[in-house]
């Protein structure tokens, strides 16, 4: 197996919108200083952005499962107050 070649310090986790824009930052500053490669400074920050979008695209996803759970533990709900015939607020349906 091939070692990998190690680019530079650990820079922590990227789990975060936050982070990656941090790491965004500190890569465009070396570019800046001429201490990266523009090339090298390019790339890191185009694969920095994927995740970003991966990250993104998971919160999303998230989300929309939450709100799919609560409305089908109302339809849930409101089915129960139905088979007795009952509305949810505890009147009697016509």
């Amino acid at each position: 197996m091939a070692k990998l070649k190690k680019h530079g310090p650990n820079i922590g986790p990227l789990n975060s919108q936050d982070a990656i824009a941090r790491e965004m930052g500190r890569l465009y500053r070396l570019c800046r200083k001429k201490q990266l490669d523009s090339i090298e400074g390019w790339r890191l920050t185009a694969t920095l952005e994927r995740l970003g979008k991966c990250l993104e695209t998971h919160a999303i996803e998230k989300r929309i499962s939450d709100i799919e759970k609560v409305l089908m533990a109302r339809q849930t709900h409101e089915g129960a107050w139905s088979l007795i015939g009952l509305r949810s607020s505890g009147k009697r349906a016509r």
